[in-house]
């Protein structure tokens, strides 16, 4: 019973995450303006990504079942038949699009970070986590390989940890975040959790097992979430919300450079540049230090907005 629930919940879902244009009510009532480039980052970055695992789940689900040729005889039979369906749709009128800038939204953009130290700072932080995570899952590999055994409940472990911290860390993140929000606040917390998070998976370079280190990742997972969370925080008390969806469907293809720079650069272990350690070192020290002295200097300006009374 369990089973169908899930399969029912997930195949309920499947439209509004692989096409959320089209059940997006903003963008139904107003497919211009700025919904217009939310909805070309949705289509270029998250769409391809979404649909994949639905791909890989139903398509090689069907290909092991009834084999190569009638699987694809079904999908063709199946496109045809949409097709076929999809004609017979009326078309939806909508308003006459309106004059459009296209360079509105990267100006809007580039205006918020100028003018906003802490939006600068949280896309520093939100880059420089990605390209952490990048890394890790290569580092993580190597690291199983050749130092804790290459067994394979130590890669199994290795990547649950993170799931299971997570797990812990959304039920303490909620007890932590009260008590921390009311002496500072969410940029900071974002900050200093973001710091804690690093140089715990730093200190992956001085573990001498698997489950040493699959303790270490679940215990960076709390401040993660602390951050994650305070990182979302701190945007909404900085923007409204229209001027959130800007910044963020213009951040989003920054971390994905991000996070092609931190898989990119295990090529300096795999080419030989560096040893596995310094290769971790380098990555999470680079995630991490930078964060540092963006603390200090919201700490200086807190305090002389205190001093002055602002």
């Amino acid at each position: 019973l369990r089973g169908v629930a899930l399969l029912g919940i997930l195949l309920m879902n499947i439209p509004g995450f692989s096409m959320p244009n089209y059940f997006s009510e903003a963008f139904k009532s107003n497919p211009h303006d700025i919904n217009f480039w939310v909805s070309a980052v949705i289509s270029v970055v998250f769409e391809g990504k979404m649909r994949a695992p639905f791909g890989m789940l139903f398509g090689a689900g069907v290909l092991l079942f009834v084999g190569f040729h009638t699987a694809f005889t079904m999908f063709g039979v199946a496109i045809l038949g949409a097709a076929f369906a999809v004609s017979r749709l009326r078309a939806i009128e909508s308003p006459a699009p309106r004059k459009f800038d296209f360079a509105a939204s990267p100006r809007e953009f580039w205006s918020m970070l100028r003018d906003d130290y802490v939006l600068r700072g949280l896309l520093i932080a939100a880059v420089t986590y990605i390209v952490m995570m990048g890394g890790l899952r290569p580092f993580l590999f190597w690291a199983n390989r050749d130092w804790f055994g290459n067994a394979d409940t130590g890669w199994t472990g290795l990547l649950a940890a993170q799931g299971v911290g997570a797990l812990i860390g959304a039920v303490l993140s909620g007890f932590f975040a009260r008590q921390l929000a009311a002496s500072m606040s969410a940029y900071t917390l974002t900050l200093l959790a973001g710091i804690a998070e690093g140089f715990l998976l730093l200190a992956l370079i001085g573990t001498g097992s698997a489950t040493q280190a699959i303790v270490l990742l679940a215990m960076a997972s709390v401040p993660e979430i602390l951050s994650t969370a305070s990182w979302f925080t701190a945007l909404q008390d900085r923007l409204s919300q229209q001027r959130q969806t800007v910044f963020l469907s213009l951040s989003a293809p920054l971390w994905d450079i991000g996070h092609a720079m931190g898989v990119m650069s295990a090529g300096l272990h795999a080419n030989g540049f560096m040893s596995l350690g310094a290769f971790w070192a380098s990555v999470s020290l680079v995630a991490t230090l930078p964060l540092i002295p963006l603390a200090i200097a919201h700490g200086r300006r807190s305090n002389d907005e205190v001093g002055t009374g602002k």
